[in-house]
């Protein structure tokens, strides 16, 4: 016969098991968000993988030293982001939106979405150095003239960069 110890005892207790189950529920919600997203997190691990690619590239073009340990530690963190960036959306889906009758899927994607602008804005960044350019501009700037319908300002702009682009192609 097994003896029951006093770990034994507290574990089983009937407070203990509903805890259990309830976190087993809790949990089994917050996978099936993630199993919806899981495409929204393939795009987040490309666009990491991107962004230190254009780096080492933009490092190797300046003739900098490429510094594996640091691109290694910022890719992690950047990992770690983006899963406490999803988590944060589905928790404020979960209280937040599903109260006010917006669906929480819609409230992590949202998240997300200007997560990987930010993302994008780096990627964008490294290749503008690659190309000898210095963006005087951000993607957010490009979004925000686009949402207010600056279109001539933001039309302007965009071809004074392809302007600066093939100037750059002719000196070299």
């Amino acid at each position: 016969m097994k003896r029951k110890t006093k770990l034994y005892k507290m574990m089983n207790t009937p407070v203990s098991l509903m805890f259990k189950t309830a976190m087993v529920s809790f949990l089994a919600e917050w996978y099936g968000i993630l199993w919806d997203l899981r495409w929204m997190l393939f795009l987040g691990g490309l666009l990491i993988i991107l962004d230190i690619w254009f780096g080492i590239s933009e490092s190797r073009y300046k003739k900098r030293k490429v510094s594996w340990s640091e691109g290694r530690n910022s890719t992690i963190i950047k990992v770690v982001d983006y899963f406490c960036y999803i988590l944060l959306g589905i928790a404020m889906g979960k209280a937040i939106g599903r109260p006010y009758g917006i669906d929480p899927l819609l409230v992590a994607v949202t998240i997300m979405l200007i997560c990987y602008l930010l993302d994008l804005n780096s990627i964008y960044k490294h290749i503008c150095r690659l190309h000898d350019i210095e963006p005087k501009y951000d993607l957010w700037d490009f979004l925000l003239m686009a949402i207010t319908f600056k279109f001539k300002k933001l039309g302007y702009e965009l071809s004074d960069i392809v302007q600066g682009i093939k100037n750059n192609r002719k000196n070299r």
